[in-house]
């Protein structure tokens, strides 16, 4: 697996359940990242929700979140 970053932390500034996308805002600052649906359902993480943190990888070519943990839930 490539991966442009190792690990990274960051808070979900938007997520659209109807389209499946949505972006992470990274602790360290930079663009922010886009998360997939496939990504959350690899994860096993149900849905996520603006305002959770979480930890992912960044994939190379068009950046993106893979390989998410939630380090906190709201639910």
């Amino acid at each position: 697996m490539n991966l442009l970053n190792n690990m990274q932390f960051g808070t979900v500034k938007s997520y659209d359940h109807l389209s499946g996308t949505g972006w992470i805002q990274p602790d360290s600052g930079g663009r922010d990242i886009m998360v997939k649906q496939s990504a959350v359902r690899i994860a096993r993480l149900g849905q996520i929700c603006e305002g959770q943190t979480l930890g992912f990888n960044v994939s190379v070519g068009t950046p993106s979140a893979i390989n998410l943990w939630a380090t906190w839930s709201n639910r």
